[in-house]
């Protein structure tokens, strides 16, 4: 998956349970992002791989698995960002940064 594709799931993800470390199932997950159970295991896997997210998933009917943010959405953001500059892509870090201070006012 596309970064940036990756980063909105994580970002609304983040937003939909106000960034706190949350006692879930794989389903409420799914339900929140609007996608089935084995793309949202895929997503978490891919979240943890970067760095964002500690998943610990427990399997069985009444088990509830737990989400740990390791990243604020403020340090993704940066980060991009930071990457798109090193790139030389100046005009759409600036778009990135440009849209985040629109959309926090």
């Amino acid at each position: 998956m596309r970064p940036p594709l990756l980063s909105r799931h994580y970002i609304r993800l983040y937003q939909s349970l106000g960034g706190e470390s949350q006692l879930t199932s794989l389903q409420q997950l799914a339900d929140l992002l609007h996608c089935t159970r084995r793309h949202m295991r895929n997503l978490l896997a891919q979240m943890q791989a970067v760095g964002w997210i500690d998943w610990q998933g427990n399997s069985g009917r009444a088990a509830r698995s737990c989400l740990r943010f390791l990243c604020s959405v403020e340090d993704l953001q940066r980060a991009q960002a930071s990457s798109l500059l090193q790139q030389g892509r100046i005009a759409q870090a600036m778009s990135m940064l440009n849209d985040r201070q629109s959309m926090s006012a």
